[in-house]
């Protein structure tokens, strides 16, 4: 049988600290390791180090950690099904997840994470999907969604070009929002 992860990850590129919110409505039962969830990395390049905070179908929900090209130790609660809220909050490079029945009493699960990253350098921020199984394409709904403290950066402008030591000279110009 083939493996793999299927991965989605609809996202934005976010700075600073906050917290997002995120209540998974419902999720299909394709699989037992298919998750749905909130996911802050480092970059878009496999293997960057990453915080993900998903509900898993056959499992519940899980709190995995940091991952950077390699195994990564996941907490796991049983029991829990869609719908179910989700949070993670980032304070400098320490992230922590969160999970809640009614978006108002909400459980820490876990112990926060120094993750080394996006303490003062942007991040990207969104939802993840994975089916995993490249048989199954595996669907979810997320509902309601919130953001706060975090501050959006985009791109204005952009070049690059080869100098004279065959390097590429790079620059940007961002815009905080």
């Amino acid at each position: 049988m083939d493996i793999a992860d299927q991965f989605h990850y609809a996202n934005t590129v976010l700075s600073g600290d906050g917290s997002l919110i995120a209540r998974v409505s419902s999720m299909d039962q394709g699989n037992a390791w298919n998750k749905c969830g909130i996911m802050i990395r480092e970059s878009l390049d496999a293997g960057s180090g990453m915080r993900l905070l998903p509900l898993q179908a056959g499992m519940g929900l899980l709190s995995i950690p940091p991952k950077y090209d390699g195994a990564s130790t996941n907490t796991n609660l049983t029991g829990f099904t869609a719908p179910f809220w989700l949070k993670l909050t980032k304070s400098a490079s320490l992230y922590t997840a969160w999970y809640s029945i009614d978006s108002m009493n909400w459980k820490q699960l876990g112990d926060p994470v120094d993750l080394g990253f996006g303490n003062s350098t942007p991040f990207y921020c969104g939802f993840a999907l994975t089916s995993h199984d490249n048989n199954v394409l595996s669907t979810a709904t997320i509902d309601n969604f919130s953001s706060a403290g975090f501050t959006t950066v985009t791109i204005q402008s952009f070049t690059g070009e080869i100098n004279a030591q065959q390097t590429v000279d790079l620059n940007w110009t961002l815009h905080l929002r």
